[in-house]
């Protein structure tokens, strides 16, 4: 009789044991898909970065992406959104004045790619030193990833703003053109003042 029990303790904790097992394998299964799911709502995060940018930065900053996974390309969208945005226009110059499209936009796509991050990362330093001086020392890679992303935020604006203007003249006139401006301002003023925040509360 007492081997049967022993048996029958070993059969109930194998079964324990194996429950327990496919009790962790589920909860691993929904964290796995919960994480895709995640993953994949690229569209629900810039929502909640417009909605609230601090607490989206905040999230950003404790897990930041490398400068070259992120940052630079980052800084070359928002870079590259002017060029973009003028492409109806400079081809309408090209074909106005009848020289080639790729001369007017070598010296554009030149100054975006090169000129346009070096004043960006020269920004990020001086403000970076100014913080210092204040009192109030903040790490650069953090600074720059504010910067950068609220520059890459406004893009698509930017890059609307121009492709409308084509298909509606009346947006070019001065008073349309410096509403515009104050709203792409105003938009990047807001990421950029969320991002801040949340990097001075982590210090």
């Amino acid at each position: 009789m007492a081997p049967c029990r022993e048996r029958a303790g070993s059969e109930d904790a194998g079964g324990d044991g194996a429950a327990a097992r496919m009790a962790t394998g589920t909860r691993a299964g929904s964290g796995a898909a919960a994480d895709a799911g995640a993953g994949s709502g690229g569209t629900v995060g810039l929502l909640a970065q417009w909605r609230d940018p601090a607490a989206a930065f905040a999230a950003l900053l404790a897990a930041p992406p490398g400068e070259g996974a992120r940052l630079l390309p980052w800084l070359l969208g928002g870079a590259l959104a002017p060029l973009v945005a003028d492409m109806p226009a400079l081809a309408g110059q090209a074909a106005g004045e009848g020289v080639p499209l790729a001369g007017l936009l070598a010296g554009r796509l030149m100054a975006a790619v090169l000129f346009v991050p070096l004043l960006f990362y020269g920004l990020a330093a001086v403000v970076w030193v100014l913080l210092r001086l204040g009192g109030r020392p903040v790490p650069g890679a953090g600074l720059r990833l504010v910067l950068f992303r609220s520059l890459w935020l406004v893009a698509p604006l930017v890059i609307l703003r121009g492709w409308a203007a084509a298909l509606w003249p009346v947006l070019t006139s001065p008073q349309a053109a410096l509403l515009l401006g104050l709203a792409i301002w105003s938009a990047f003023l807001w990421q950029l003042a969320g991002g801040l925040r949340a990097l001075l509360r982590r210090g």
